[in-house]
């Protein structure tokens, strides 16, 4: 990490690595692609002071510029990312599903799932997009829990257009 007086830390290797695995060593942005890339805060740094997975992306070093002039806004970016997640390998196809359905119906904001299969869910879950509320019933003696869509997942499903 760079120390001194207004100097940016290095991003993490580990970090560093798992956003370039996430675009797959490619530009995020799909109508490009092009390589190398370099990583890239969604919120500028100047604005964050933070490197998280969340706030970066891979970038071709002429997006990373039109991003960085404004030629390519903000909820643009958010949307990127979005796809990243959505079709990295990150979220099963379960996963998937319950994303898609808080999408299509922006009314929901929980579900109940049974408890032996929450580990199905877990990626959601360690993103803190889904939470277990912890409230339970029994539906003929198999155990349900209840998932609620958080904050940060409503916010990530706004990003989507409506199907």
């Amino acid at each position: 990490m760079v120390s001194g007086m207004g100097k940016r830390p290095a991003i993490p290797n580990e970090l560093e690595r798992a956003v370039l695995l996430e675009c797959g060593h490619r530009c995020a942005i799909s109508t490009c692609r092009e390589h190398p890339v370099e990583l890239a805060h969604i919120v500028p740094w100047s604005k964050c002071k933070e490197h998280k997975f969340e706030n970066l992306i891979g970038l071709c070093p002429t997006c990373h510029t039109r991003y960085d002039k404004g030629e390519i806004d903000h909820k643009a970016m958010l949307i990127y990312k979005s796809n990243l997640l959505m079709f990295s390998g990150r979220y099963g196809e379960l996963e998937k599903r319950v994303l898609k359905r808080f999408v299509q119906n922006r009314m929901v904001q929980d579900f109940w799932w049974f408890v032996d299969m929450g580990i199905l869910l877990s990626q959601l879950i360690e993103d803190g997009l889904l939470q277990d509320t912890g409230q339970t019933k029994s539906l003929g003696g198999l155990v349900q829990h209840q998932f609620v869509m958080t904050k940060k997942c409503s916010e990530f499903i706004d990003q989507w257009p409506l199907d």
